[in-house]
């Protein structure tokens, strides 16, 4: 299997935790709002979509800053 190189695993590590987050939280709102109505899949997809660039964005912004501060804090 071919790896990444380690100078993106940052790049990488957002990526993969905003798109989770975004999918995992667009899928519980749009139940929480909705229930389940028919078009469901279509209507948390949308909402995936909306939801994952902002996501990217923040954890973009908000990662650097909060491994320095784990870095700080810990042994």
């Amino acid at each position: 299997m071919k790896k990444i190189n380690k100078k993106y695993a940052t790049g990488v590590f957002i990526f993969l935790v905003s798109s989770m987050m975004s999918f995992l939280m667009s899928f519980a709102l749009t139940i929480i709002n909705l229930g389940f109505p028919e078009d469901f899949m279509r209507r948390w997809m949308r909402a995936f979509l909306l939801a994952f660039p902002i996501a990217f964005v923040a954890a973009y912004l908000v990662v650097p800053p909060i491994r320095k501060l784990v870095d700080a804090i810990t042994d």
